[in-house]
């Protein structure tokens, strides 16, 4: 067939293609959800969170993502939104090179973020090879959840050099009133169509299933997210006048603010920390199950016992607070929080590394009362590339980390 049937024909085919009605819709569809999965969330972040709240899934998408993959890195950093927030920051300012956060980013950002490039700089070059690092931290992550992860990922073939497992004491006392069975992971967990086995052809039929049903699972909640604005702003709209009116019939008497006063110095990007979670802490550890409390420590104790049945060397990082956030925790539970997370760590055998002892970090290191910002990240993971090592040159499991062949 020659060159100039061959463009005939190709013209031909184009012609009929622009005449039909399929085409068109298609271009539409196309180009509505690059819209709304490209340009729509920059200027409306809440609209991702949004997305992630409607569904556990999409919320625990990195876990899967590390579980039903190849991707077998030699360090696994484990814990809540406290580990997984500066390592977002840290990689923004480092890998980058853009405007820091100015405040903490959306959970849609740092729920989907694995990545822990700043650390795993200073680690490999500490330990003079190159080491991968996956950061697995997740908002409002218990316990209880890490040995769900931990469990699974050992079924289908994971097994790193080193687990770092990060802990607050919120991890053990705060889980929004759910059951160590009814959390975010442990829901997600259970709905979830896990692959028959840890097999290559398995692992990419659920990636592309994953790919495909989340995107759209996604995008029906954008466009869901587009009619509320809507609606919230013509009801408003509607009864302004009314609301104005019952607002100030009803004004209750203004409270004392117990952080009034509370000042931080500016730090290198002139942002101040305004505390701004205080309120939910307070509400949240006013009341603490301790049913719930020994429950956790419970399942602390049996991830560590899996660990060590299977060889997974671990490091227990207690996360700096700021003052404002510790005071808020009745005495007596931080202290059995301490000492049961620490004589745990000691009966396994496993180092314990307590950076909320450590006057490294200040005020203006956070973004607000738990969450480290930038400057305060660089020192959590400088102060623990500089402990690993040492680590690893004491325990011969730890120094087993491999050089890096993914």
């Amino acid at each position: 067939m020659s060159a100039s049937s061959i463009a005939s024909k190709t013209l031909s085919v184009l012609k009929r293609m622009s005449r039909s009605s399929f085409l068109y819709i298609f271009v539409l569809l196309a180009c509505t959800d690059v819209v709304l999965s490209a340009y729509v969330p920059k200027a409306n972040q809440l609209w991702y969170e949004r997305s992630i709240n409607g569904s556990n899934e999409p919320f625990c998408r990195k876990i899967f993502e590390y579980i039903c993959s190849k991707q077998d890195p030699q360090v696994v950093m484990m814990g809540s939104s406290l580990i997984a927030v500066p390592s977002l920051s840290c990689d923004q300012t480092f890998v980058r090179a853009k405007s820091p956060y100015h405040s903490v980013p959306d959970m849609f950002a740092f729920s989907h973020y694995k990545r822990c490039d700043y650390f795993k700089m200073l680690l490999s070059n500490k330990l003079g090879k190159p080491v991968d690092v996956i950061n697995l931290g997740l908002a409002g992550i218990v316990a209880s959840d890490q040995r769900l992860i931990l469990e699974k990922a050992l079924a289908f073939n994971k097994k790193p050099s080193m687990v770092v497992w990060t802990v607050a004491p919120a991890e053990f006392i705060w889980n929004d009133g759910c059951g160590v069975d009814k959390t975010r992971i442990g829901l997600a967990f259970k709905t979830y169509s896990w692959p028959a086995n840890a097999g290559e052809l398995a692992l990419t039929a659920d990636r592309l299933r994953r790919e495909f049903t989340w995107h759209f699972d996604l995008l029906e909640n954008e466009l869901a997210a587009c009619k509320t604005p809507m609606g919230d702003f013509f009801s408003q709209w509607m009864h302004r006048s009314e609301k104005s009116n019952q607002a100030v019939a009803a004004k209750p008497p203004a409270e004392a603010d117990p952080l009034q006063g509370v000042t931080s110095k500016m730090d290198a990007y002139g942002r101040t920390n305004k505390l701004e979670d205080i309120a939910n802490f307070r509400r949240n550890y006013a009341k603490v199950d301790s049913k719930l409390f020994d429950q956790q420590l419970e399942y602390f104790t049996k991830t560590l016992d899996l660990c060590n049945q299977n060889d997974v060397p671990v490091v227990i990082v207690n996360m700096p607070l700021t003052k404002y956030n510790r005071d808020l925790i009745d005495k007596t539970v931080y202290e059995k929080y301490l000492a049961s997370v620490t004589e745990i760590s000691k009966k396994h055998d496993i180092p314990f590394l307590d950076m909320d002892d450590s006057d490294k970090f200040t005020l203006s290191d956070f973004y607000d009362s738990t969450h480290l910002n930038e400057s305060g990240g660089k020192k959590l993971f400088t102060a623990l590339s500089e402990r690993i090592p040492k680590l690893a040159a004491e325990q011969p499991p730890i120094a087993g980390l491999r050089s890096n062949t993914n």
